[in-house]
């Protein structure tokens, strides 16, 4: 995918895309008699996949948190949450999201989906988010994910320009977390 998915719209789609129903898989490879008699739960999309690489690298994910308003989100009756956060719970990832112009305001989102995620636990073990601008707002974001995360092993974050405060947290949040490497 690296320097394919020109922005965060066209990967929700692309992530949206690979979930699928009960009843998408028996009209696919079962009766159509059995799909059409489905009801409910059945017809819900889930993913269902092994994904174990994912380059995102060069992709314009700029503004990805933009329209993520966890508070808002949690108030639903049955929240809505984006595909990413799903996506990172289903199996054991390493995501290279370096280049993908994230900002701090992105940092938000990907707090949500590697920290205290509501819909189940972050397995992402290698993420790398180099060369993107994340300074000490989304630093700190990011540290308050990392207290939490249990399952990332490799963090890259080099060129990132955190600032000397940003630093000073990251060498916080290590001291607690005993998962990075």
């Amino acid at each position: 995918m690296r320097n394919w998915i020109p922005s965060y719209a066209n990967a929700e789609s692309f992530l949206n895309n690979m979930k699928i129903s009960d009843q998408d898989h028996e009209y696919w490879y079962g009766d159509r008699k059995t799909a059409d008699a489905m009801s409910k739960e059945q017809l819900d999309r889930n993913f269902h996949f092994k994904l174990a690489y994912l380059n995102f690298q060069g992709g314009n994910f700029a503004s990805i948190g933009i329209n993520f308003k966890p508070k808002t989100i949690v108030k639903q009756t049955n929240p809505v949450w984006p595909n990413f956060i799903h996506w990172v719970t289903k199996s054991k990832l390493d995501l290279n999201m370096r280049d993908c112009k994230l900002n701090h305001k992105d940092m938000e989102l990907f707090s949500f989906a590697i920290g205290e995620n509501p819909v189940g636990d972050c397995k992402i073990r290698s993420l790398n988010l180099s060369k993107n601008m994340l300074d000490k707002e989304g630093c700190k974001l990011l540290n308050a994910a990392l207290a939490h995360n249990k399952s990332i092993v490799h963090l890259d974050l080099s060129k990132c320009k955190m600032g000397v405060s940003g630093i000073k947290n990251l060498c916080a949040t290590l001291k607690t977390n005993t998962t990075l490497q």
